[in-house]
């Protein structure tokens, strides 16, 4: 996808949650967490989900709502602490692989 699409994309999304009104983007913008899960069908549109070795590692349902607010947190921690030494197990690149950074223009 080129990237003034997904700079599109990001900003309709970044707009539809609030970020207009002084809200913060969804986690995973945030935190650079592409979701991998098959695209739902919500009859007149699709939204994004979470792969289920996503929702394991960081404690969320399919759309990304955290289920264990403590295991969500320290997820969040240890995948901040791995991209800062820059070391990566294999089998965990899926949730790990970054994605644009979202920059809101005005």
């Amino acid at each position: 996808m080129r990237p003034s699409i997904m700079r599109g994309i990001i900003l309709a999304i970044c707009l539809a949650l609030g970020a207009g009104t002084g809200a913060l983007p969804p986690w995973w913008i945030l935190n650079n967490v592409k979701p991998e899960g098959e695209p739902q069908s919500m009859g007149s549109y699709t939204i994004i989900t979470f792969s289920e070795a996503q929702q394991k590692r960081f404690a969320i349902d399919s759309h990304g709502e955290p289920t264990d607010r403590s295991k969500f947190h320290a997820a969040l921690k240890a995948l901040k602490e791995e991209r800062m030494q820059g070391r990566h197990t294999t089998g965990e690149t899926e949730a790990l692989r970054p994605t644009v950074t979202p920059r809101l223009l005005v």
